[in-house]
């Protein structure tokens, strides 16, 4: 706890007390937030050829 504690800690300094920081453990159940809508693929925004959507 404490080492993730002085982890976020420093992601914060250098990025901003705003910034989104997630965690993601592999293996076991999987559950989708079914609630978001899902982005588009990297397919979709490469096709759209627009950088302000990448």
């Amino acid at each position: 706890a404490a080492q993730l504690t002085r982890f976020t800690g420093a992601l914060h300094a250098v990025m901003g007390e705003q910034a989104l920081i997630a965690l993601d453990q592999e293996g076991g159940a999987v559950v989708r937030s079914t609630w978001v809508p899902a982005p588009p693929s990297a397919m979709a925004l490469g096709a759209a050829n627009d950088p302000e959507l990448a």
